[in-house]
């Protein structure tokens, strides 16, 4: 029996659909065998507070495997000496625990249900009226997450790199003096994502993928030297499968036609993923 924990960015889970954009609602895990638990967070960078909460409040599930889509080292606060976990994340201001604003993203799945069922019980009398206003209430819930959602965190190098305005920026001369510093920093808390997930469970097996964000050009020069050479290092070191595919970024599959909004996989880019990730299972 395989008990899969998936983790990552919105790469991974991807069914946050924030206002005037719609991907959304695939991922690789969906097409892994048997059961895959998901805790990818649209925006995440590199921390331990998901996979912690996961392993704290899933005492009784075994992981026979891990499966980190490695999050973009970029996604971290431009303070070096920042370590508060909402500072990793890219749509909220800092201050704001990331795992709040992750509960507060509007699921549209169970959305979706709620207003089904609401419809259902309007057009059925046996189960009650149920006033328009309640669905107005729900209508009105998803565009307040959604506003709230797309309110970016100004102290994040991600956000800096991908500004076309990034000159003006009083940090992108930091930024790159410091750059691999940065780097190194990603790579620790990799470490602590490794070691905890091993402490906790000594036999699961490890694989690590990159899809990367290969579109914006200042941001590809920042992170490339972390997926292609530092990672693939530590995983030799460390014992874990590492999945670097060339074609596994997002100017390629935008090219292929295997995106849905250019950058997050549609369908047939979850199941390329899946499979390449099960050849390692």
């Amino acid at each position: 029996m395989y008990n899969i924990l998936c983790a990552g960015c919105s790469f991974t889970k991807c069914d946050w659909l924030p206002k005037g954009n719609t991907f959304g609602g695939y991922s690789y895990s969906d097409f892994l065998p048997e059961k895959a638990y998901n805790i990818g967070v649209p925006g995440a960078g590199i921390t331990k507070h998901l996979i912690e909460s996961f392993v704290r409040e899933n005492k009784d599930i075994e992981l026979t495997h891990f499966i980190y889509q490695v999050p973009s080292p970029a996604r971290q606060p431009i303070d070096l000496n920042d370590n508060d976990m909402s500072s990793f994340n890219l749509q909220h201001t800092p201050g704001t625990p990331a795992i709040r604003v992750a509960r507060a993203l509007p699921r549209p799945d169970l959305m979706l249900k709620r207003l089904t069922r609401a419809a259902d019980d309007q057009a059925d009398p046996r189960r009650g009226e149920l006033e328009s206003k309640d669905i107005k209430v729900l209508i009105k819930e998803m565009r307040r997450n959604s506003r709230r959602s797309k309110k970016s965190n100004p102290n994040n190098v991600w956000n800096i790199l991908t500004k076309l305005d990034f000159m003006k920026s009083k940090s992108i001369m930091k930024i790159f003096n410091d750059h691999q510093k940065y780097l190194d920093k990603a790579l620790h808390n990799v470490d602590i994502n490794v070691k905890f997930i091993r402490e906790r469970y000594p036999s699961v097996k490890m694989i690590f993928f990159r899809y990367e964000t290969t579109n914006a050009a200042l941001l590809y020069e920042f992170c490339m030297g972390f997926y292609k050479t530092m990672l693939t290092d530590y995983c030799k070191e460390n014992n874990i499968t590492y999945i670097y595919e060339e074609n596994f970024n997002t100017t390629w599959f935008k090219r292929n036609s295997l995106t849905t909004d250019s950058v997050h996989p549609n369908k047939a880019g979850a199941e390329l993923i899946a499979d390449k990730i099960k050849e390692h299972i």
